[in-house]
């Protein structure tokens, strides 16, 4: 009678891959092996030196490898085959107006890298602070990434946008006379702001139009601003409601001939 001796486990390596690389098989050194994906060695999956697992999603998937020697079974040696996700860096879009200092891009995350195109091809800066040193006006558009574990993220993208200062808004005078109904003053611009002061301390209304409420005769002179996003207020433009007081009747007298 032979008793033969239990084989020692064969070599299986562990493997480590990013989400969206080729799933590399797994390999084992040893004879007649056999791949289960259970401690307990019940659910063979596969015969052979080279195990194919088809795992493609992110996570971490245990198998283990056991060889056959005189027809006694090794132990399992475990093979762990890893693939890494890496979430993308957070961050945020700025926008400016034309002359304000540039400020940098900031990306949160590990070993930020920026790119200036969406496959991620053209590098411009590595670092979570990226100056740009865009000035002119328009839209620039980034993509940072970061790596964790060997395995680069997808890219966030990242807006810089430099607009130009808001022009003087249009805004017409208009005259009444006392006890008509007073029309609302109007004016062109995005983002309209009416004050009843020069030095533009006093807001009194926002938009167009912009009902005054005024009813009493005399003159009221009201300032109006322009803004965009990401810019202040431009120079104001004036408008002046005048209301008249009616006049009185005038004299005349009588005449018999």
């Amino acid at each position: 009678m032979t008793i033969n001796v239990i084989p020692v486990a064969p070599i299986a390596p562990d493997t480590a891959i990013c989400l969206g690389d080729s799933t590399p098989s797994l390999t084992a050194v040893g004879s007649n092996i056999q791949w289960y994906d259970d401690t307990a060695l019940t659910s063979l999956v596969f015969t052979g030196d080279t195990f194919a697992s088809g795992d493609t999603l992110a996570g971490i998937y245990t198998y283990f490898a056991t060889q056959t020697v005189s027809g006694c079974e090794s132990p399992a040696d475990t093979a762990v085959l890893t693939i890494n996700s890496t979430p993308a860096p957070t961050s945020s879009d700025t926008t400016i107006c034309l002359g304000d200092p540039t400020p940098d891009l900031i990306a949160v995350g590990a070993a930020v890298q920026w790119y200036s195109d969406s496959a991620l091809t053209i590098l411009e800066y590595t670092g979570d602070t990226f100056a740009s040193g865009d000035v002119a006006v328009g839209v620039y558009v980034y993509y940072a990434t970061q790596t964790l574990n060997n395995c680069e993220s997808p890219g966030t993208t990242v807006t810089l946008t430099i607009n130009t200062g808001p022009g003087v808004p249009t805004a017409s005078d208009t005259a009444i006379c006392f006890g008509d109904i007073t029309p609302d003053l109007t004016s062109t611009g995005t983002n309209i702001q009416w004050y009843d002061d020069a030095g533009l301390t006093n807001l009194v209304g926002t938009g167009s139009p912009f009902t005054t409420g005024e009813t009493i005769a005399g003159v009221y002179t009201y300032y109006v601003t322009d803004s965009i996003t990401g810019c202040p207020e431009g120079a104001p433009d004036t408008s002046v409601l005048t209301i008249n007081a009616i006049p009185a009747a005038p004299t005349s007298s009588d005449t018999l001939i």
